[in-house]
């Protein structure tokens, strides 16, 4: 059973979205699916910096609209930003 493998789930989205109900309704689908043995973790990014590989840092305004999101759905998902702050 492959939900049984506790492996981790990431979920990697830009920031600077805004944090709609249809993306808590896709997160709450994504943590039904993987099942209550896998961590499901929403990495937020930045924007990309340049032409190169790296993300600016996310802004602490930003994340906080996310965590807020986050509560207001308990969601049941951890909840990091790249790179970290």
């Amino acid at each position: 059973d492959p939900a049984a493998a506790g492996d981790t789930v990431v979920v990697v989205a830009p920031a600077h979205r805004a944090p709609i109900k249809a993306i808590a309704l896709f997160l709450q689908k994504i943590t039904e699916a993987a099942g209550a043995k896998r961590e499901v973790i929403l990495l937020l990014v930045g924007p990309r910096t340049g032409a190169s590989d790296s993300f600016a840092p996310v802004p602490d305004l930003e994340f906080q609209h996310w965590r807020n999101l986050q509560a207001i759905h308990r969601l049941p998902i951890s909840l990091e930003r790249l790179p970290p702050s």
